[in-house]
């Protein structure tokens, strides 16, 4: 109670917002070490609540220092803390602060505000700036590793088509040889065909001599044996004639004399065509 009685004198006697922000002032600075050595969230917090004015606690009060500070009434009933709520007054009392810097601060705290907010925008900006970028540089990473992909079939394929023509060089120079070869077997042939073609022409010519002699041979022969055939058949002819003439006079009537000798000059003549 001290402390509030004390603290509503400066409020009456300064304002409420003055006293109220010299307190708040004079409490961070005396405690500015060990709230900037704190860690925790929480017991930061729990000093703020409990333990903020423990700067000001009287560690060996006595009657003198205890009406000195502020108390008041029977000592027996002292608290077992007693605060220099007379030094406490007089620190904040010190601290100068007038309407303008109030102002000031103000101001610079609302600039401060616009700054922040500005660069909260512009960070937003950043991010969603950096979110964009990373979208792109992941979209150009896909495109490099299929780049890299199909630059690594490219080379696959330019590696294998290499081997190819290694291979197709190799088979292009044996074809070549060879082709080398053919030509001067090529060229040696024509003389070796042409006279071939001479031997076997002789032969076939030596042949065709030996075939044509023994086919005039073949004709005289059968000419020949024509020639006795016809003399054979004329002779038999004669004979057969004769023959039936004698048999058939006695016979026949000169009619049938008359017929078979017509017959037998058509037969004559039949033969002799034949034998022609």
């Amino acid at each position: 109670m001290q402390l509030v009685l004390r603290i509503y004198d400066l409020i009456l006697s300064e304002g409420l917002e003055s006293a109220i922000l010299k307190f708040g002032i004079v409490l961070m600075q005396k405690n500015a070490e060990t709230l900037l050595g704190m860690k925790d969230m929480g017991t930061l917090t729990t000093f703020l609540k409990e333990r903020l004015f423990d700067v000001y606690i009287d560690k060996a009060p006595s009657a003198n220092s205890i009406l000195e500070n502020g108390f008041f009434g029977s000592t027996a009933g002292v608290d077992k803390e007693v605060y220099r709520a007379d030094i406490l007054v007089k620190d904040a009392v010190a601290v100068k602060i007038i309407p303008e810097m109030l102002k000031q601060y103000t101001a610079e705290w609302k600039e401060q505000q616009r700054f922040e907010k500005e660069r909260e925008t512009e960070l937003n900006g950043l991010k969603e700036r950096v979110t964009s970028l990373e979208s792109k540089v992941r979209l150009l990473e896909t495109r490099a590793e299929q780049s890299d992909m199909e630059h690594v079939q490219v080379a696959s394929e330019l590696i294998k088509t290499k081997v190819e023509n290694e291979n197709l060089a190799e088979e292009n120079e044996t074809l070549k040889t060879k082709v080398q070869e053919l030509q001067k077997i090529v060229n040696t042939q024509p003389e070796e065909v042409e006279a071939r073609l001479k031997s076997e022409m002789e032969t076939v010519m030596q042949k065709n001599i030996m075939v044509h002699n023994e086919n005039r041979n073949l004709e005289e022969s059968m000419a020949e044996m024509e020639k006795e055939l016809v003399e054979t058949k004329m002779q038999w002819a004669t004979v057969s004639l004769t023959t039936i003439i004698r048999h058939d006079t006695a016979q026949l009537t000169q009619r049938q004399i008359n017929e078979e000798h017509e017959n037998l000059k058509q037969k004559w003549n039949s033969i002799s065509q034949m034998m022609k």
